[in-house]
């Protein structure tokens, strides 16, 4: 069974290597649409045989063309189980993602639905990996971004980051998934928000990157009394 994580990637090179880590070590394998980096990130993805495509979109991060390009990609590919991630994202389903997806490939789910959660910069240090350094977060509804993919189905589609196919049959694991974008440097979100803005003007809906804006507006830092410490909850056990 072929399980394919993929994401966009523009100027992650900090950050990949831990997520092509991660994924490789739960049994899948990877595609990643690199947004024409600048940093090196393309240039290790290639000497790390990762499978790689260079997608440009005007120096804007315009998610619809993005969106348009991974679902070429897929159809290429043709895997038997997509996972549609970022490099700062993480999934936990309290197996290897490998062994939870062929239970519920077994048992006829074509989807598996988690928990959303979002880690925040409060003021630390910035160090590496992300798991071992943020842990305010907030706890967010359920996300659809697990799925089996059938390359026939006319309704398989992206909007905004939900997968979405035809017939669903939903397993909603106790597991979660964790994005840490916001935990870096206010430098590295300032030109995300940029590049955002400037997908705006391209045509790229503001809906689509809109909640950088009050970000950005507290210096992309936020208070811990207002965020729950992941240590504290029973998602934390499923990162061990």
């Amino acid at each position: 069974m072929k399980i394919l994580v993929a994401a966009f990637a523009y100027n992650e090179r900090p950050y990949i290597p831990y997520m092509v880590e991660y994924y490789r070590s739960q049994g899948c394998d990877l595609l990643i649409l690199d947004n024409y980096s600048t940093d090196g990130t393309y240039e290790w993805l290639k000497e790390n045989e990762v499978d790689v495509v260079r997608v440009d979109t005007d120096d804007s991060f315009h998610l619809i063309r993005l969106q348009k390009a991974m679902l070429r990609e897929l159809r290429r590919r043709h895997p038997d189980w997509f996972i549609y991630t970022g490099v700062d994202t993480y999934f936990y389903l309290g197996k290897s993602i490998r062994e939870e997806i062929e239970i519920q490939h077994n048992l006829g789910f074509n989807k598996i639905v988690v928990t959303r959660i979002e880690a925040y910069n409060t003021g630390e240090k910035f160090l590496l990996p992300f798991q071992e350094n943020y842990f305010y977060v907030r706890v967010g509804e359920k996300r659809e971004m697990i799925v089996r993919y059938d390359r026939d189905d006319r309704q398989f589609c992206f909007r905004g980051d939900r997968v979405y196919i035809s017939n669903p049959k939903l397993f909603v694991n106790g597991g979660f998934l964790i994005n840490y974008g916001m935990c870096k440097s206010k430098e590295e979100r300032e030109e995300t928000f940029a590049r955002r803005q400037r997908a705006w003007a391209l045509g790229n809906p503001k809906g689509h990157g809109i909640h950088y804006a009050p970000a950005q507006e507290r210096n992309w830092i936020w208070e811990k009394e207002n965020l729950t410490d992941i240590r504290t909850t029973e998602f934390y056990t499923l990162m061990k």
